[in-house]
């Protein structure tokens, strides 16, 4: 008498079926999960590069140059002697702008003005706020 043991053909089949349908639904997720982690990443990065660049110029009594570059995907922290480049995921903050910050932690516009409103830079998950005297918020949508 012959024993049968293994699994059928049957068997094997439906067993990969289901294990192709649970990836299949799984997978999308583990991206935009990847994405938002990334993203939260940048913002973080940013928010903290802010700061210290704020502090070094309150203590270097010098003005510090941040520029935000969505098309080319990079953030620069630059004062008179170096830039610190942040590599963003394409088109973050969706917008390009060049702003400062003076040795009394103000922000100013490119032509070294102060400026008048709140600077906001909005991204998938995240508002970024910086209003005129430097404050910095990050809020999640």
């Amino acid at each position: 008498m012959k024993s049968n043991s293994g699994f059928t053909l049957i068997e094997l089949i439906i067993t990969m079926s289901i294990i192709v349908v649970i990836a299949a639904v799984s997978v999308p997720g583990i991206f935009a999960y990847q994405k938002k982690q990334n993203e939260e990443r940048v913002v973080l990065s940013f928010v903290n590069l802010y700061r210290n660049y704020q502090q070094l110029a309150l203590s270097k009594d010098s003005t510090m140059k941040i520029q935000i570059s969505s098309t080319n995907n990079f953030i620069n922290f630059c004062d008179s002697s170096k830039c610190e480049t942040l590599t963003t995921s394409t088109g973050l903050f969706g917008q390009d702008i060049i702003f400062n910050i003076d040795k009394y932690g103000n922000i100013l516009n490119q032509a070294l003005s102060p400026i008048s409103s709140d600077l906001t830079f909005s991204s998938d998950n995240y508002i970024i706020t910086i209003n005129k005297y430097g404050g910095i918020t990050k809020k999640a949508k």
